[in-house]
């Protein structure tokens, strides 16, 4: 019970520093820009935090608007799915594990959870950074007995990142299967690897890799192969 409860004190104050990143605004956008060729939005994001083109009042967010009315802060939603392996490393503890907090690949989104529901918390916000450019920070915890958390830092990325081509940016996390120690890379790969993913203001669906991922306190290494995240009605400033 002990090492329970310290568990979700760690994740807890990960929570809280994410959060301190993230600035409150009014509500999210419902502009969108994908991958897809599609005019409007390509499959799958059409239905995250807007309309994507196909009118607003459509999208799943939970207030029924497709993101927040106005006055109203957005409420977070996400899923993701982490592969951990040792790959090449000599030091990597685990056998090969895939942790899931609701369900995600690169071709469906067949459940999000909300902010504050399941024993989740979700933190995001997705920024334009640039013309084109998107900048990506999120953070969702499962403090639940099989939960993990999962963080995530991009500072540019668009919607033609691909895997010859991705962005570069933070990866963090940890699982029961880690014991709750942290791993953490500032060299991940993310990038698109479908139709269905994209990016687009308070939303984010996304393939990432990490090549290298370390624990400094017991100085070992594993790998993050092929993984997925989605965020939704996340701030939009």
């Amino acid at each position: 019970m002990l090492e329970g409860m310290i568990s979700s004190m760690r994740r807890f104050s990960l929570l809280l520093s994410a959060s301190a990143l993230l600035l409150p605004v009014a509500g999210c956008s419902d502009n969108l820009t994908t991958t897809g060729s599609t005019a409007g939005c390509s499959q799958g994001l059409c239905g995250l935090a807007g309309a994507g083109g196909a009118g607003a009042g459509k999208g799943t967010g939970s207030d029924g608007a497709g993101g927040a009315d106005a006055g109203k802060l957005p409420v977070g939603e996400g899923a993701w799915s982490v592969v951990m392996t040792a790959g090449s490393s000599a030091t990597c503890p685990y056998a090969t594990f895939t942790s899931s907090v609701g369900s995600i690949s690169d071709q469906g989104n067949g459940a999000v959870v909300t902010d504050g529901t399941m024993s989740t918390s979700i933190a995001c916000s997705v920024t334009q950074s640039a013309k084109g450019a998107f900048d990506v920070r999120a953070q969702g915890i499962d403090s639940g007995a099989n939960g993990s958390t999962l963080e995530i830092e991009i500072a540019s990325i668009t919607p033609g990142a691909s895997q010859s081509s991705p962005a570069v940016g933070r990866v963090t996390f940890l699982a029961p299967q880690t014991a709750d120690d942290q791993y953490s890379s500032l060299a991940c790969n993310f990038y698109f690897s479908s139709a269905s993913e994209g990016v687009g203001l308070g939303k984010v669906w996304l393939t990432f890799e990490c090549p290298s991922i370390s624990n400094g306190s017991s100085m070992t290494t594993c790998q993050i192969p092929k993984s997925y995240a989605i965020f939704e009605n996340c701030l939009t400033m």
